[in-house]
Order: C-alpha cells, then structure tokens, then sequence
C-alpha cells in the first residue's frame, strides 16, 4: 500500500484538465445536493421559513464556494508553492486541504449570504464546521476520480492514435525500402519449412524445443510447428519488421495495428481476419516504441 502511495501523481498538471476538474466539481455538487438533498437538507427545503430566494442563494453559494476554492487551489496556490509533481500521498493531503478551502470559501461568503434558517451562529460552531469539510471531501471525491478516469483514457487514445500513426509510417518506410518478398523459415537443422511472403507473417511463438508460427494463407490463420527456438528465427530476422517483444514472442510489425495498454502492462493488437492480441514484456516495449519511431 505504501508503495502506491508513493507513486507519481501525474494528473491535473495542464490548464485544461485543471479547468474540466473545477467546473465538473462546481456542477457536481449542485446536481448531487439537488438530486438527494442529503445531509437534512430535505428538512430545510420544505422548510416554510426559508424562502424560494435563500434556497437558490445556498446552492449559488455553494457552487461559487466549490469554484472558486478550486479555482484558487489548482491555478494559483499549486503552481505558487510548486505542487506539481509530486506523489498520490502528498496530493491526498492537498485533496484534504482543498475540502478545506472550500468550507472556508464558503463561510466567507456565509457573511453575505445567510444559510438556510438564518442561524449564523451554527456557523461559529467549530463542529459543525468540521462537518462541512467532511462533506466538501465526499462531494469532491466523485467529480475528482471522474476527472482522473478521464484524464487516463484521454491519455491513452491519444497515445494510441500517436502509435498507429507511426505505425503507418514505419510501415510505408519498410515496404518501400524492404527488397525481400519471400520468408523462408527454417528448422534447428537449416531445412527450410516453410515459405510464405513477409506479409504473411504473423507472430512466432515459444513453446519448449519448439516455434509455433502464426500466418496467413487464402485468408484463413494457419499455424505451423517447427523444430527451433525463437533465438535462432530471431537472428535470422535481423534485418526484417519481424522483432522480439517478449521472452515468447516475436511479432512482424508491418501486420500491427496498434499497442494497448491494460493496466499496467501492454499488449500488440493485430487485426488480421481476427483480433489477436500479443503480451509486449516491459524489457522489450522501449525496443519495440523506438523500431516504430524510427
């Protein structure tokens, strides 16, 4: 566990996503107070004593409450005191400081716009301010791992749209400077067992004394046993797409659609008649991202 919580915490670092955080938080909290009026706010909504004017007064409050302490908090307090790059640890004591910073916002503004029930001296109560924080961090923590989820798989589709567009470079690169056509394959015994075009190629596959080929022919998936290791076609590939991307793998990359990754690790999808997917190794995925960008 403290592993993780020492771990970067490398998102909200840009203006947008900052921005997208305070709004989405800002609309959040009203949907959700209107929406399940929790905490008795049900109570001082029918209440007769509060007008149609304080009640929309207390949800504006709020809202300019959660705004502008975040506001402050992400735009200026954060890059003032050069809270950017630090781990998840530190940024749950700044997430706990920013509940705060609201609940003061929100007292401040208290002064000029009375809560519900006009009673101002609830507002002095050192309790029931501690339990206005409490409930600034519950109405905080959905629109802030919402933003975190959507930051990550913005993060991801832009990646992965940046990798296929290397890959269709990488691959018109190959085929207008590759001169060979035909993929002669052989076993431990330098005996050619199969002889397919380079584009035919899939992947290889290790298993124990032997290679477990992956091909196309007449538009259907084939596979092929031969008698090798994956060291030896490695080799004899030296030169070809055809690389090394996990312990048990080789993959020719001319026929790679794109990588994903999935959790931590990823995979090299290709989408040949069907969707196959190959484990990329983290000691071969540097190797395989610089052969794209090539």
């Amino acid at each position: 566990m403290n592993s993780v919580l020492q771990m970067p915490f490398n998102y909200l670092a840009s203006s947008k996503s900052k921005l997208t955080y305070v709004i989405t938080s800002s609309l959040f909290t009203q949907v959700f107070l209107l929406l399940f009026q929790p905490y008795g706010l049900h109570t001082e909504i029918i209440n007769p004593e509060n007008t149609t004017l304080s009640i929309i007064l207390f949800f504006q409050g709020i809202m300019v409450s959660t705004f502008l302490g975040l506001s402050l908090s992400q735009f200026i307090l954060r890059p003032l005191f050069n809270f950017i790059q630090v781990s998840i640890k530190k940024y749950a004591l700044w997430f706990l400081f920013e509940a705060v910073l609201i609940t003061m916002m929100y007292f401040a503004l208290s002064f000029f716009i009375p809560d519900l029930g006009n009673d101002f001296e609830r507002e002095l109560d050192v309790l029931f301010q501690l339990k206005n924080i409490f409930r600034a961090i519950v109405l905080l923590l959905f629109p802030f791992m919402f933003c975190i989820v959507y930051e990550n798989i913005q993060n991801l589709s832009k990646e992965i749209r940046e990798l296929e567009s290397q890959l269709i470079h990488y691959k018109k690169n190959i085929r207008k400077n590759l001169s060979v056509e035909t993929l002669n394959i052989e076993d431990e015994n330098k005996n050619t067992e199969l002889s397919i075009r380079l584009e035919q190629f899939l992947y290889a596959e290790a298993s124990n004394q032997y290679v477990l080929i992956h091909y196309v022919l007449n538009n259907e998936l084939k596979k092929r046993i031969i008698r090798t290791r994956l060291k030896n076609l490695e080799e004899s590939f030296e030169m070809l797409p055809i690389k090394r991307c996990h312990r048990s793998y080789l993959v020719n990359l001319m026929n790679v659609n794109y990588l994903q990754k999935k959790g931590s690790a990823y995979v090299i999808i290709i989408e040949n008649i069907q969707k196959i997917s190959i484990p990329v190794s983290k000691s071969y995925l540097a190797l395989i991202k610089g052969e794209i960008n090539l």
